[in-house]
């Protein structure tokens, strides 16, 4: 070539990729000539999103970053490099897989990064990044990944400060982005898939625990609260709020400033949303369709969600009817009120009956209709006009249906989906068999799935609406599972044997459905974790793949691209016949040919998703829509949170569970000093309700006993009617519940703690005193057996106990309970009773910090070495040498860890 004027068809193909990106940035690209390289729209449109601004500790906005030195504050850490620039994958390749995920990057979905002038914040983001944002970081990643876990925002530290899911400000003990260190759970590539990276170091945990021990001094001056011995400490609220007098989007420090000028009523919440549909329906009048039916967003709101939020809030629903749609064509569904909070469709639109409605009516447990436990109640408290509850029996909440309808079996019911893979097939007019004999489908065969463990055949059909693909999913590689001895099946005498079917099918919408079936055709809920596991979700979930709900998390447009480093196999058909080789000839393709078909595949279904108004592909910091609103819908709920979905307000809500209910006193006490799990109060919260509303049980059932702190029988009728067979209550998390009989303490009042778990371990309860010092007070010389089963409840001290804990000091402390499976000890805790009856442990930080020197030195990340036979020796004199331990011998923990807080005034 001459001064670069002529290119060859491949660089004129990557040219025009180029140029169209470039004119939807309004980026200039060179014609040519010259020694100037044209620059990378697609490079530069994937770093933009990672420029940062320096901010302070109060949300402030600083200096601009500058990154092309690093060195002044709040500019790019000098050890980190941009994702995309320094990937394996170079300029040919973006370009080449821009096709796929141009959306994601011509429409960032989250925030510039604010580097922290704090120092403690500095140190704890510099750990962070190092460590977490490969993983869990939005703009980090690598093009097409999605974040572990749904937690896609870990270097927003202003967001987690007020985000009790990962942080309780001045609580490092029960803040799970801290704990998940302490408990090895992450970084999940080190400690669990032992990666060759560096694992965190004593210094690096320990600059974490100091950032988030700070915050709460921080968010109490923010507020303009001191400690003049208030009866109770004050609510400090998570997000940001969009109440009235609130500001949307607003910083921690401003919504503590800028509190919300009329909070919630008893009674607004219901009445709003219930009051709306109302007035919608009186303005259609006679036109109105019986068969409208509403999803509502208030409550999010409500909640201090922000606006950015609440629109990838609102296009989850209308993405998410749409997936559990019938009907031939996919629908828009727009908002009845001025804040676009409650969506309104027909039933007719979804190709549904009545009996679809029913069906997820029934699992409601939030219902506020004619079957619900509570009665609704009007705007003076009284029960409602009829005309009001046929108003709330037509509405859920939005980020509950997400949660279930995405789930078995009701995914599969509100489809329609057949039991099993053959019949499914015959309702979408299509036969399996008869498209691999007459060579109608794609097959192509790889080693080194994101998901799978083994080899793996992915196959492609085309159906009447859209697309069929299937995988051939083993649990080895051997003998008859081999696909490279064994490309032929899945009939036939010399056919590969495959164990699960993992399905992506077309609605008639065009939407994408999910199925997955075993080796003999009959359906299934979850895949086996040895045989397809996700390892994005984390440990905390289990990796389990279920259809839809994790599928989606992926395919959220349909099929994807074949990633670069899986392996294509290399067929053996030495000993096949020539009619056998010229199908495999014909059947498998190569990967390029493979993943082109995948991108015209996904294209059609963005298509769809155009038709249904969602031409602005949305995710919340890199988690696709519908996943984030089933995250939102997940996390455990506190007392602020159970305040706004009981409309109530949270002090209003505290009295009333423990002045009418002593069996509700141990549930209050975990809202406000901790966390109650989603399914848990989702269960009890039709009885809450009754005691908020101080209105009788329709349905005449008394509460069990307490257990854990909460009422017994959470199937028995407290929150909805008994569920039975295959709609029982999902089993809970392994987790640990602490709570305390007061959150404030007075000088030398005597102290109670009580604790639960959902799994059986063995407990460790230490006490952080004002002065940090730390004394295990379970188990102890009166009780040394610390062994605590599931749904026992502990009470310390006990009932007849011959010590007391006596609070002597003012200011905050704390109880650390720690309950390992397996262990008896926690963090290398030793006991002598006979000299201590309540084990010393001196400065809790030190002695922390001591126990996790002590536990990793001489450990090393190893990869797991062969074992080679063994050859016959003489036997030597002098025993060999110990091998040094590897981390492969040294797993994560199965421990739950759980710290409440409270005052002495």
């Amino acid at each position: 070539m001459m001064d670069g004027h002529f290119m060859t068809n491949r660089a004129k193909q990557l040219r025009r990729i180029a140029l169209f990106f470039a004119a939807l940035l309004g980026i200039g690209v060179s014609s040519g000539g010259g020694n100037a390289e044209p620059p990378s729209p697609l490079a530069e449109r994937i770093a933009a999103p990672n420029s940062r601004t320096a901010s302070t500790t109060d949300g402030t906005a600083g200096s601009p970053t500058d990154s092309t030195t690093g060195n002044t504050a709040g500019t790019n850490s000098p050890n980190r490099t941009n994702n995309v620039a320094n990937s394996k994958l170079g300029k040919k390749e973006l370009a080449k897989h821009a096709e796929l995920y141009d959306l994601d990057l011509t429409a960032p979905d989250h925030a510039p990064i604010k580097q922290p002038l704090d120092p403690a914040a500095a140190k704890a983001f510099d750990v962070l990044e190092n460590h977490c944002a490969r993983c869990h970081q939005a703009g980090e990643l690598s093009p097409g990944a999605k974040p572990s876990g749904d937690f896609g925002n870990v270097l927003h530290l202003q967001d987690l400060a007020r985000d009790r899911h990962f942080v309780q400000p001045g609580n490092p003990d029960g803040s799970p982005l801290y704990t998940s260190m302490l408990k090895r759970d992450m970084p999940y590539d080190v400690l669990h898939k032992f990666e060759p990276r560096a694992r965190p170091s004593v210094d690096e945990i320990g600059a974490v625990r100091d950032w988030i021990e700070g915050l709460r001094r921080s968010q109490l001056q923010s507020a303009g609260a001191e400690d003049t011995g208030n009866a109770r400490p004050p609510i400090l609220r998570s997000p940001s709020c969009v109440e009235p007098g609130g500001l949307a989007g607003a910083t921690g420090a401003e919504t503590a400033a800028t509190p919300p000028s009329k909070a919630p009523t008893k009674t607004s919440m219901t009445v709003s949303v219930v009051a709306k549909i109302n007035a919608y329906l009186e303005r259609a009048g006679h036109k109105a369709p019986k068969d409208l039916r509403f999803v509502s967003l208030s409550h999010l709101q409500r909640a201090c969600n922000s606006k950015q939020e609440m629109a990838v809030y609102r296009r989850a629903v209308v993405k998410l009817l749409n997936l559990i749609s019938r009907a031939r064509q996919p629908r828009k569904f727009k908002s009845i009120d001025a804040a676009g909070t409650i969506i309104a469709f027909r039933l007719s639109d979804l190709g549904w009956s009545k009996q679809q409605w029913q069906q997820i009516t029934a699992r409601d447990p939030y219902r506020t209709g004619a079957q619900s436990p509570v009665k609704p109640v009007g705007a003076d408290g009284t029960a409602a006009p009829m005309a009001e509850r046929a108003a709330s029996s037509r509405y859920v909440r939005g980020d509950w249906l997400a949660y279930a309808a995405l789930r078995a079996p009701l995914y599969q019911e509100l489809l329609g989906q057949a039991n099993t893979a053959g019949a499914l097939r015959k309702a979408l007019h299509f036969s399996l068999e008869t498209n691999i004999r007459s060579v109608l489908a794609k097959r192509i065969a790889i080693q080194g799935s994101a998901t799978a463990k083994n080899n793996r055949l992915l196959e492609r059909h085309e159906i009447d609406n859209g697309v069929y693909w299937t995988s051939y999913d083993f649990s080895s590689n051997k003998g008859r599972q081999s696909l490279a001895s064994h490309p032929l099946g899945p009939l036939g005498k010399r056919a590969f044997r495959h164990k699960l079917n993992a399905v992506l099918y077309s609605l008639p919408n065009g939407f994408p459905a999910f199925y997955l079936n075993d080796d003999e055709g009959r359906r299934l809920v979850e895949a086996p974790r040895r045989i397809l596991r996700d390892n994005g979700a984390g440990r905390g979930t289990g990796g389990t793949i279920s259809a839809a709900s994790t599928c989606l998390s992926c395919h959220s447009d349909g099929p994807i691209k074949i990633s670069p480093t899986a392996t294509p196999l290399v067929l053996k058909t030495k000993r096949l016949n020539q009619a056998e080789q010229t199908a495999i000839e014909e059947l498998y393709v190569d990967l390029d040919d493979m993943n082109e078909t995948i991108v015209d595949d996904a294209k059609s279904m963005r298509a769809a998703f155009k038709h249904a108004g969602l031409q602005q592909y949305s995710k919340l910091h890199g988690v696709e829509s519908i996943s984030a609103l089933m995250e939102r819908y997940r996390r455990p709920v506190d007392l602020e949170t159970a305040a706004l979905e009981l409309r109530t307000r949270p002090e209003e809500l505290s009295k009333s569970l423990v002045k009418r209910s002593q069996k509700f006193f141990g549930l209050e006490r975990r809202l406000r000093q901790g966390g109650v799990a989603r399914e848990e109060f989702a269960a009890l919260f039709g009885a809450v309700s009754a005691v908020v509303a101080k209105s009788p049980r329709l349905d005449g059932a008394t509460p069990g006993a307490q257990v854990g702190g909460v009422a017994e029988g959470l199937s028995e009728g407290l929150a909805a009617p008994p569920q039975k067979g295959k709609h029982k209550t999902r089993k809970l998390a392994f987790s640990l519940s602490l709570y305390s009989n007061k959150s404030v303490y007075k000088r030398n009042d005597s102290a109670q703690f009580w604790a639960s778990t959902t799994r059986d371990c063995n407990l460790t309860l230490i006490n952080i005193d004002t002065l940090g010092r730390g004394t295990v007070i379970f188990p102890n010389d009166f009780r040394p057996d610390n062994k605590l089963k599931a749904g026992q409840l502990l009470k310390l001290p006990g009932d007849g106990a011959p010590y007391q804990f006596r609070l002597r000091e003012i200011g905050s402390e704390r109880i650390v309970g720690v309950c390992n499976v397996g262990t008896k000890s926690a963090d290398g805790i030793m006991h002598n009773f006979e000299k201590q009856k309540f084990s010393n442990l001196g400065n809790y930080r030190a002695f922390l910090d001591k126990a996790l020197a002590k536990e990793w030195t001489g450990y090393a990340i190893a990869a797991p070495v062969r074992k080679r036979k063994r050859r016959r020796r003489r036997r030597r004199k002098t025993p060999p040498k110990p091998k040094p331990t590897s981390v492969k011998n040294k797993l994560p923990l199965v421990q739950a860890r759980s710290a409440i807080m409270f005052d002495i005034r």
